[in-house]
């Protein structure tokens, strides 16, 4: 990244994207009318690499001025939302949403700028329907102005994209939520929760509408990713930006209950008069952005917003700056006190400046033999961390190569030991023992840690006392060190998969507290291939693991990578660990690791019969590979039958820990509304091979409770499995890694 030119920089979504942008080393020019002032950029005006302009986005001369110099566009200046399309009028906000994106479109293209991101708006009644690549015309619903003005600036850039140098990349965003610099309170969810924390009533029109929503973090990952991503990836593309969840009103409100148990909910009788309108357009594939997956979910940011309205970390939350048009009234009434959180408000950044100072020591033990041509790499992601307090141990098993040269180069920085070994487990246990740290991890020496990894894991912690095991997301590189994609298996931590499916959590970002070996042994010296599978299953079997949705570091894939080797001999060692942990002699993972050892096995003989069968070979793996992660992919996704929008098929399995000897079996949820069904929906659980009594349910919220038979009252773990007896369709049918129907949703299940 270099120049990055925000319209609407001191806006919801520009003033946290601006705030990313600058702490990863970009210069941002923000320009702004400020009609809804400029709180969110007063800490960004003293930056060295921030310049902020005032000037309207329809005032083509005055924004002229300060496109000279830009690599990037993002353009975000609107007027946003139905409602205040239709309070400014058409013609305003055509002038604004169409003609105002036209002239920075043009002032991008003249001044030289790669790429032009624009911030439309997913329709949620389209999003049945995708478009398919080819269609020459397709049918889109337009239920307001606003998104008929967004769909055409993207017909207009996308004609105009396919001869310009400059790359016109159109993200439509589901409706956002959460906290920003400049929260909005005129959205969704967020304005539910505001009205639910102050006035302990919400209303709302009947509408069985399903929307579908993005956390404000996740939008700016998503823009920071089209900056990023190649050319002929998202060219001239529409790409959907949504993964938060899809929930109708009801549902929302539903989830925000437990936050405010005496929460009172009125319906509309009227019905909308907004009917939806057809228009015919001609668009590219509406597609996925590459390697992004939202990692907030709806339940999440509803505890974020409460959590901040309720405490009063936000002035005046119904004033007009905290809308998207200015003339919001206040409330005629007197707002009831604010209540006190029910949970613990997270850290605020000064506290977390102290914690810096005076956090934990951090030991991270680096394993080597002979990767003198990558363990430099290694040394310097770990020592040019902005976290102070880390101790960084070696521990070579007797290299021949320049590795202890290397190692001698940076002595006083990190402590090393050179000395044969019984294998990578055995060093790393070395290491530890050696360790003084109270948060340890282990980072081999040909992967790196990204900037920031040890802060962001710490503060995690420090802030979470009852989590004793973090992890969070990673790329993967070739041995060049250029980033391949998203490792892409990372999920929440869900023991039942972690046990029966495969080993999701990517080793190097993985920090956990010591006290864990107090309790458990350290590596398996046994194992050569599986051994941090181990021990993840064995500390989530124990204790409390938790993801943390932040990029922390890199895992090199190349040929003669230690993961790429082993073949039936690694297999069998996986099959044994599978095993040990789980009660089943074939689980879902047994197929999965089985079928990526023949392939690979496969692709080594060949070479050894062939040598020469290179073209051959990549036929015959461009031909294979896409059917094999085909197959992969959906035993992976729906293997549990449970998904990752929180939605349960007829059966599915879970594994819940019961350290407390709980009593009950507890599932919280809820079920759409659903006609002409001749029977109501039955819910079974088989706890540890007991079933317990059926339940019989009705849509809407969904609560029941199982008393636990005394003998597994007792038990460490639990086997859950949830049955039902009918389906509905899945509202995202068709989308990768969701099912054609579901059965209800989960909110929670949990042993009280």
């Amino acid at each position: 990244m270099n120049t990055i030119l925000i319209t609407g920089g001191a806006g919801y979504l520009g003033s946290l994207l601006t705030s990313e942008l600058l702490t990863r080393g970009a210069q941002v020019v923000c320009l702004d009318d400020l009609l809804f002032g400029g709180d969110a950029i007063l800490p960004f005006l003293s930056h060295e690499r921030y310049r902020f302009h005032k000037v309207n986005a329809c005032d083509r001369e005055g924004m002229a001025s300060h496109f000279h110099g830009i690599d990037h566009v993002v353009h975000l200046a609107a007027i946003v939302t139905d409602g205040a399309c239709a309070q400014v009028g058409g013609a305003v906000a055509w002038r604004v949403n169409v003609e105002a994106t036209q002239h920075a479109f043009e002032l991008a293209e003249a001044s030289g700028a790669q790429r032009f991101i624009f911030a439309s708006a997913l329709n949620p009644s389209d999003r049945s329907e995708k478009l398919k690549p080819g269609d020459s015309a397709s049918r889109l619903l337009l239920p307001s102005l606003y998104h008929e003005t967004k769909l055409a600036a993207e017909q207009w850039l996308l004609e105009k994209g396919r001869t310009s140098q400059c790359m016109a990349i159109v993200l439509r965003l589901a409706t956002l939520f959460g906290i920003s610099p400049r929260t909005r309170f005129d959205l969704g969810i967020n304005q539910l929760v505001l009205d639910a924390a102050l006035k302990r009533m919400v209303i709302i029109d009947q509408d069985d509408q399903i929307y579908p929503f993005i956390h404000v973090r996740d939008a700016v990952r998503a823009i920071l990713l089209a900056l990023e991503a190649t050319d002929t990836s998202i060219r001239n593309q529409v790409v959907e930006v949504s993964g938060g969840g899809a929930y109708t009103k009801a549902e929302v409100i539903e989830m925000i209950r437990p936050f405010i148990p005496d929460l009172q909910a009125e319906l509309r009788d009227e019905p909308s008069d907004r009917g939806p309108r057809e228009l015919l357009t001609s668009l590219k594939s509406l597609d996925r952005l590459p390697a992004f997956r939202a990692s907030i979910s709806v339940p999440e940011g509803i505890r974020e917003l409460y959590e901040a309205v309720a405490s009063g970390l936000i002035g005046e939350p119904y004033s007009a700056r905290h809308s998207s048009t200015p003339s919001t009234q206040l409330p005629a009434a007197p707002l009831p006190p604010v209540p006190q959180p029910t949970r613990k408000v997270p850290l605020r950044e000064a506290s977390r400046i102290d914690l810096m100072r005076e956090g934990p020591l951090v030991s991270i033990v680096t394993p080597s033999l002979n990767q003198g041509r990558f363990i430099e790499e290694t040394i310097v992601s770990v020592l040019s961390q902005d976290y102070p307090r880390i101790e960084y141990l070696v521990i070579d098993g007797g290299s021949t190569d320049d590795t202890l040269e290397i190692l001698r180069k940076y002595e006083g920085r990190l402590t090393w030991i050179s000395e044969p070994d019984r294998g990578q487990s055995d060093a790393i246990n070395k290491g530890f023992r050696m360790a003084r740290g109270e948060i340890l991890t282990w980072l081999n020496s040909d992967d790196t840690l990204l900037p920031g990894a040890v802060r962001k894991a710490v503060v995690y912690l420090m802030e979470h006392p009852g989590v004793m095991m973090v992890y969070g997301e990673g790329y993967e590189i070739d041995e060049n060190g250029h980033v391949k994609g998203r490792f892409p298996w990372t999920e929440p931590f869900n023991l039942w998969k972690l046990v029966y499916l495969l080993d999701y959590i990517l080793q190097q970002t993985a920090f956990f507290r010591r006290k864990v070996f107090d309790t458990l042994d350290m590596l398996d010296e046994e194992l050569h291939w599986g051994m941090d599978w181990d021990l993840w299953i064995r500390i989530g079997k124990e204790f409390r693991v938790e993801y943390l949705p932040e990029y922390l570091a890199n895992l090199r894939q190349y040929p003669d990578a230690k993961t790429y080797s082993g073949g039936v001999r690694r297999f069998r060692e996986l099959v044994g660990l599978m095993r040990r942990h789980g009660k089943k002699k074939y689980p879902p993972a047994y197929l999965i690791y089985g079928l990526e050892t023949i392939w690979k096995s496969l692709k080594t003989r060949i070479r050894q019969v062939f040598p020469s069968s290179r073209d051959r070979l990549g036929v015959l793996g461009r031909t294979i590979s896409p059917v094999l992660g085909f197959v992969l992919g959906k035993i992976v996704f729906h293997a549990q039958g449970f998904y990752r929008d929180g939605w349960v098929y007829r059966k599915a399995h879970f594994l819940l820990r019961n350290s407390d000897g709980s009593r009950q079996l507890r599932l919280s949820g809820s079920i759409p509304p659903v006609r002409h069904r001749l029977h109501p929906l039955t819910i079974r659980v088989c706890v540890n091979g007991r079933d317990l009594a059926p339940a019989t349910v009705s849509p809407g919220s969904l609560t029941e409770s199982w008393e636990l038979p005394d003998d597994v009252r007792h038990s460490d773990l639990l086997e859950v499995t949830v049955r039902s007896n009918w389906c509905i369709r899945h509202p995202k049918k068709g989308s990768w890694g969701m099912p054609g129907r579901a059965s209800f949703q989960l909110y929670r299940l949990e042993v009280v």
